[in-house]
């Protein structure tokens, strides 16, 4: 309908607008909040991983002074609806948790009472006080073996420790390996280890009785969801539970969930009328929170002689610890790997089988590129194929890869892939790199006694699930985001949105779509977000939605808010809207800029002056719309490493790191790259360094920064950026992008160690890949 005569800001290096808050100090997580009359909770939990308990004595607690409340997990039980995770799905057994741990613990750190107190001093001293005599019984820990017969049950109820078991084939798998010239066969074992955001999980929980609401205030990605979840287990409607999440100092999958602690907490506040807090310190978070990336693969490929690939074969065995974490299935990780194992390749014939099983381990949840070992995986495997066909690791990624000419391309893992780009990504960091050059260098590098190595890393990512895509899979959670937009009388304007972030710029952003859409300057607008009773509904933030469908949604009200401003503004100054232009705050007639109105008097007028409006116009500006995706929403991206091992010390240091990832259209490419330079160092991190090491007996033995390895910046290299830009059919024409700087670091790092080490005639099939990893593989030390 107008002109917006304004520079665009969607594509623009925008500074982030919540730095300066940030970074002062200024932000409201949620240990800043303090409440009168506040108490404060503190969790005894399960020194064993597996025992049964045979009694529990909370006197010496009770005595103890300031200690308002103990309580056993029999306290509560009855007073909650069960919480169950599974049993949807064919094959798929339940498992149940309660609150806190009633006739057996499961793991180390299960909980088993709870003390509140005046300060969480007392509160931590009264835990101490808590006798509980345990009856322990052999701990399964080893996941491969923990669905045979002659296992320990960890949960009755399911009969054995097999959670879930499914086989799925597309195509002749049979006739492929049949043809084939080739068979590649490997295992492949990727480790646990953790999230580690820098703001551990924590809520405040207050219960007002006279108004019959719950108040929480939580470090949560999602908001809304928390508030349905709380309100299934806690046998309260949702209306009567306000969430409010303001800032989070991290999330990456840990903080999607609902957690015991989370109700046990809440149902204190209601029981004493006083609002609870209780903040995770970081053994808790390591050892008790949701854990990551605990699998075995076993992989066949049949192979042509000229390195095609014709058909594929892949067991998965996952190890989802020791419950469920609600509501999320835990099988659902391990089907997304197989989902997206054939990733970029073209591929016919595909077999697939999944086997999860629970251990005496904390439980598997959500973590970055939750299905990240399937990148590691099919990119090591191609890394094989070419050795075993005598080709350049290159050469073969190009012959499999998908084309332009092949979209939209069904892959045999029951994805349809439309408006990617894998072959054009894995062409630019090529050339980005030099990679002719980087072989030659190599070889000059080896001549000196270096060991150098190059590696790929290909992925399509996928991302914003839509409605349709929960749907399909049985489960109502949404999948729509919604946007509220109001203009202020003074012209200012808000945004509201019901996605939640927790580093991902928002503010910014979505800011930056807004200020496009309504052709005002950036400073006029405010991003609003983590109140559910504020904010409209929205799904939250999470598997790389944001961006697609939160901004999908700003787009729509912020579409509609203009149509409603320009018709006011023409009303006034009796022209047509379609001759109305925007500039400087100021909505003028295109040809004759001294006929116009400044903004801020239509939003006045709005408001104080509605006879002035247009006949059926309503008073005020405020708008909310919903935006509804496609049910995926894919990214795709090609990483290259270069890597030098040194051979005495296992050491391995990164020489230079090249990342092409294609998500659309950038909103803001400073954002875009500090997700993907993100991603990479988590992928780093995993790979080379942490590592949650359980012993025989299922206890933790990497429960601290003391022994739970971290990346510094010292280690993360710094990435060099080659984009490209294909929109999307979503609004906006934008892909979601946060998870591909982990599914390209990880398996272009790996195979850059392995090409370097290649001399040895090492196979990097087992992570993580510390120094004395690298030792052994060489040889160096004792296998």
């Amino acid at each position: 309908m107008d002109e917006i005569s304004a520079p665009r800001l969607v594509g623009a290096r925008v500074k982030r607008l919540e730095d300066p808050r940030l970074i002062t100090g200024r932000g409201l997580f949620v240990d800043d909040v303090a409440l009168p009359h506040m108490v404060h909770a503190a969790f005894l939990r399960s020194p064993h991983a597996h025992a049964r308990i045979r009694s529990i004595d909370t006197r010496k607690a009770l005595e103890e002074p300031g200690v308002l409340a103990v309580r056993v997990g029999a306290d509560l039980v009855p007073r909650i609806n069960p919480i169950r995770v599974g049993g949807k799905l064919p094959g798929q057994k339940v498992i149940e948790s309660p609150p806190l741990a009633t006739d057996k613990v499961c793991f180390v750190g299960d909980p088993v009472a709870v003390v509140v107190a005046e300060d969480r001093y007392l509160a931590e001293d009264a835990a101490d006080l808590i006798a509980v005599e345990y009856e322990v019984l052999p701990a399964v820990v080893d996941y491969e073996k923990a669905a045979e017969t002659d296992a320990p049950v960890i949960h009755p109820s399911m009969g054995n420790n097999l959670y879930f078991q499914a086989q799925l084939e597309t195509g002749d798998v049979e006739q492929a390996f049949r043809e084939a010239e080739l068979v590649v066969r490997e295992t492949f074992r990727q480790h646990r280890y953790c999230h580690v955001p820098m703001e551990t999980r924590g809520i405040v929980a207050d219960w007002h009785e006279t108004s019959g609401v719950l108040t929480v205030w939580h470090s949560t990605q999602s908001p809304h969801l928390l508030a349905t979840y709380l309100s299934n287990i806690l046998r309260l409607p949702t209306d009567r539970i306000r969430v409010m999440a303001q800032d989070v100092g991290g999330g990456f999958g840990q903080k999607i969930n609902l957690y015991r602690e989370d109700v046990v907490v809440a149902l204190l506040a209601v029981e004493l009328g006083q609002p609870v807090k209780w903040i995770e310190d970081r053994r808790e978070n390591l050892c008790t929170a949701s854990q990551a990336r605990e699998e075995t693969v076993h992989v066949e490929a049949a192979v042509s002689k000229d390195g095609s690939l014709l058909g594929l074969k892949a067991h998965i065995i996952n190890d989802i610890g020791a419950y469920g974490l609600y509501p999320i299935p835990s099988e659902n990780w391990a089907s997304l790997v197989m989902a997206h194992l054939p990733g970029p390749y073209k591929l016919a014939n595909y077999r697939r089988e999944i086997t999860c099983v629970v251990t005496n381990k904390g439980s598997l949840g959500p973590y970055r590129a939750p299905f990240a070992v399937e990148s590691w995986v099919r990119e090591s495997l191609m890394d094989a194929i070419a050795k075993g066909v005598g080709l350049d690791p290159l050469e073969v990624r190009l012959r499999n890869c998908i084309r332009e000419e092949d979209l939209p391309y069904s892959s045999p893992g029951g994805l349809r892939y439309h408006e990617v780009t894998p072959l054009e990504t894995l062409e630019k960091v090529v050339e980005a790199a030099q990679y002719g050059r980087m072989r030659e260098e190599q070889q000059e590098a080896r001549k000196q006694g270096r060991y150098v190595g190059i590696g790929f890393g290909m992925f399509i990512e996928p991302t914003a699930h839509g409605s349709a895509y929960y749907a399909r899979r049985g489960r109502k959670m949404g999948g729509y985001e919604s946007a509220t937009v109001r203009i202020e009388p003074s012209g200012k304007v808000k945004v509201f949105v019901g996605v939640s972030p927790h580093g991902q710029g928002h503010q910014t952003t979505f800011a930056q779509i807004a200020a496009d859409e309504l052709g005002i300057p950036l400073e006029d607008i405010t991003v609003h977000h983590g109140d559910t009773y504020a904010d409209p509904f929205g799904t939250g933030t999470f598997a790389s939605r944001s961006a697609v469908i939160g901004g999908g949604a700003v787009i729509r009200a912020t579409r509609d808010m203009r149509d409603r401003v320009l018709r006011i503004a023409a009303h006034m100054l009796e022209a047509n809207a379609e001759d109305l232009e925007i500039r400087n705050r100021v909505i003028s007639v295109r040809g004759a800029p001294s006929k116009n109105v400044p903004y801020a008097t239509v939003a006045f007028t709005a408001y104080f002056d509605p006879t002035a409006l247009p006949q059926d116009m309503e008073a005020g500006l405020e708008v909310t719309r919903r935006y509804e995706p496609p049910p995926i929403t894919f990214s795709n991206g090609a990483h290259l490493a270069q890597v030098d091992v040194d051979v005495e010390t296992g050491q391995v240091r990164v020489l230079g790191y090249w990342a092409c990832e294609d998500c659309g259209v950038m909103i803001n490419p400073m954002v875009v790259e500090g997700q993907i330079q993100g991603g990479v160092a988590q992928g780093l991190g995993g790979l080379l360094l942490e590592h949650m090491y359980y012993n025989e007996d299922g206890q933790p033995l990497t429960g601290s920064f003391m022994n739970y390895l971290l990346p510094t910046a010292l280690d993360v290299p710094e990435v060099r950026f080659a984009h490209l830009e294909t929109p999307s059919s979503s609004l906006g024409g934008f892909k979601g992008m946060g998870e591909g700087g982990v599914l390209g670091a990880i398996p272009a790092l790996s195979n850059a160690i392995a090409d370097a080490l290649s001399p040895f005639g090492v196979k990097i099939r087992q992570q993580p890949l510390t120094p004395d990893r690298v030792l052994r593989l060489i040889g160096v030390i004792g296998r």
